[in-house]
């Protein structure tokens, strides 16, 4: 599987290569070793951040950025990493599938103020998230979402895919329109048995259009 992965890997640099992509620049960046392990540059501009990859302990390890190579060796170690983070743990307790094959996590408290902070322009990125989360946030009730865990995987005899939204506090604005009251069973009697694709939800079409007059009021 190792000699697979690197043959594949080897092919994406000579992809890169090609003239039809013009990621070269006039100079790469040299292999470098950390840690005994050998890791290869990806054929990007030396203006942008260096991308090395190696196989390790049979995980293709792509590190983009100074410095991150030796840090994701020492978290192979056994450092901290994200399985000690507790709030993922915490929402990975809740979703709950058995036998995951796929895992994404974002952290909405960390990653807003990065993305803000490339905006370029002459406001802070403290001053532009308090008018991202006052003018379009807010009223969407995205505002007090802090991170979201999705798993994909075996569960049961069947296939199992789960997001968890983790929340600050109660829903409001949009989010508040999912209803407390979960579907039943006899509610899909209103749907032929023989159907082929079919989809229930819950609403109430009044209160939608209240939220959707509020929200447009609020941004």
């Amino acid at each position: 599987a190792t000699a697979s992965v690197e043959r594949g890997m080897r092919m994406v640099e000579s992809i890169l290569n090609e003239d039809g992509w013009r990621f070269h620049g006039p100079a790469h960046r040299a292999p470098a070793t950390f840690s005994g392990h050998r890791f290869r540059a990806l054929p990007f501009p030396k203006s942008g951040p260096p991308a090395l990859w190696a196989v390790v302990d049979g995980y293709l390890v792509l590190a983009i950025g100074e410095g991150e190579a030796p840090a994701i060796l020492a978290r192979l170690r056994g450092m901290d990493g994200l399985n000690k983070n507790p709030r993922l743990a915490a929402l990975r307790d809740e979703i709950g599938v058995e036998r995951p094959a796929f895992r994404s996590w974002v952290d909405i408290e960390q990653i807003l103020p990065l993305m803000l902070g490339m905006h370029g322009g002459e406001q802070q990125p403290a001053d532009l998230q308090a008018e991202m989360e006052r003018s379009f946030l807010g009223p969407l009730g995205l505002d007090k979402v802090t991170a979201i865990l999705s798993e994909s995987g075996l569960h049961g005899d069947g296939y199992s895919t789960r997001t968890q939204i983790a929340c600050d506090g109660p829903l409001k604005g949009l989010l508040s329109l999912v209803g407390e009251r979960p579907l039943s069973a006899d509610e899909l009697a209103l749907i032929p048995g023989d159907a082929s694709l079919a989809m229930a939800m819950r609403a109430n079409p009044l209160e939608i259009f209240e939220k959707f007059l509020q929200t447009l009021e609020l941004i």
